[in-house]
């Protein structure tokens, strides 16, 4: 495909899609606005055993490159990507 053209989303996509142009649009502005709120925001998303405060550190120093998020929360990944939808799909065939 070449870049910057546009591919319709076919409507039987649409209906299951979460979120329309619009809301990406917004959601895109706010990341460029206020990156550190916007990833906080998301960060409530998921499920946390402690919370993070410290949200990005980043350094892009020729000596010193360092990219970190969420650093000093804590999750439980299995909890988050299995546990947490049994309760409505724990009869559904994976």
């Amino acid at each position: 495909m070449e870049t910057g053209k546009r591919v319709p989303v076919k409507a039987a996509l649409k209906s299951h899609c979460w979120i329309d142009a619009n809301d990406y649009q917004s959601l895109y502005q706010q990341s460029l606005q206020d990156s550190v709120g916007f990833w906080r925001s998301q960060a409530q998303r998921i499920d946390w055993l402690r919370e993070p405060q410290k949200i990005r550190d980043t350094r892009f120093h020729p000596d010193d490159v360092h990219i970190r998020w969420f650093y000093d929360g804590e999750l439980n990944a299995s909890s988050n990507c299995i546990d947490r939808h049994l309760a409505g799909n724990g009869d559904a065939v994976a």
